[in-house]
């Protein structure tokens, strides 16, 4: 009887404590660049072209400033376009820009990528 009882107890113990994880773990307690507000998730990939020299495998600094400043750029552009397409209001959250550096005994990448992730509130929402 003392281990049934015990048992019981330790199962009422696992619920109650999963029961307050996903008290604190719901959709209205996420934090975004909005608050609590919910609001949609949108990440977007964007790349540019550099040009490598002969013999170059990794663009010069002046290069790529280019390409990054083109990537920012875009991905400011992105923003505005999801804002009209959505008609919410755009925030950039996180921009990463990826750089170029060759696996060993591979071509040169002529590219440079960026990922982009954008949170989109609604106008007028909540």
């Amino acid at each position: 009887m003392k281990t049934v009882v015990t048992a019981f107890w330790m199962i009422v113990m696992l619920v109650a404590t999963a029961n307050a994880q996903t008290m604190i773990i719901g959709p209205n307690n996420r934090e975004t660049a909005f608050g609590t507000d919910p609001v949609i998730h949108i990440n977007s990939l964007f790349r540019t072209a550099v040009t490598l020299r002969e013999g170059q495998i990794v663009p010069d600094g002046t290069t790529l400033e280019a390409a990054r400043r083109e990537l920012y750029q875009m991905t400011e552009n992105e923003c505005q376009t999801l804002a009209q397409i959505y008609k919410a209001e755009c925030r950039l959250s996180s921009v990463t820009i990826n750089g170029i550096l060759p696996a060993p005994n591979q071509q040169p990448q002529t590219t440079v990528t960026a990922n982009a992730s954008y949170e989109l509130r609604p106008r007028g929402g909540r």
